[in-house]
């Protein structure tokens, strides 16, 4: 891995796919929100959902270089009390059978420790913001959360494994 490509909000915009081309054997990782595009940016929720199907290809093409990280929009595919806005109603059950059926294939947080000059030998932390300030029970959804065990918690682990 020469280089590590870092892909913010997706929302259906197609921005992603010229950052990854040429890449797929660098770290690249997605720091979630793949679905409810901007109205103003003319991207139909087709057109989202699927970029969120050629993101999951692209990460099962490259396990090992593709994170898949899950944003307060994703999440509330999975359960609408985190986040409704914009949500695609329409796909809405669709949606959330492909993100149940992928889980597997994502993450909450994504921790990348390397001595390389890559990332200056640093402890860096992957995230996207799953709250509006308050605490989330994410108990209810597959996965455990504990302050020792937040940064190392891949999704459906009943047990987590600490480094």
């Amino acid at each position: 891995m020469s280089e590590l490509i870092i892909i913010p909000d997706v929302h259906g915009r197609p921005f992603w796919r010229d950052a990854v081309k040429g890449h797929e054997e660098d770290g690249i990782v997605f720091l979630g929100d793949y679905l409810d595009p901007y109205a103003w940016e003319g991207i139909t929720t087709e057109e989202a959902f699927m970029a969120l199907m050629d993101i999951i290809a692209l990460k099962r093409s490259h396990p090992d270089n593709v994170t898949l990280l899950l944003g307060n929009h994703d999440l509330g595919y999975l359960d609408q009390s985190i986040c409704t806005c914009r949500m695609d109603w329409r796909r809405r059950t669709d949606i959330h059978d492909v993100l149940l059926e992928n889980l597997d294939l994502f993450d909450l947080v994504h921790i990348k420790q390397d001595g390389d000059r890559l990332l200056g030998g640093f402890l860096h932390l992957f995230g996207h913001t799953l709250h509006n300030g308050g605490p989330i029970n994410v108990r209810n959804h597959g996965f455990c959360l504990d302050c020792a065990e937040a940064f190392t918690l891949p999704l459906g682990l009943s047990n987590p494994q600490t480094p």
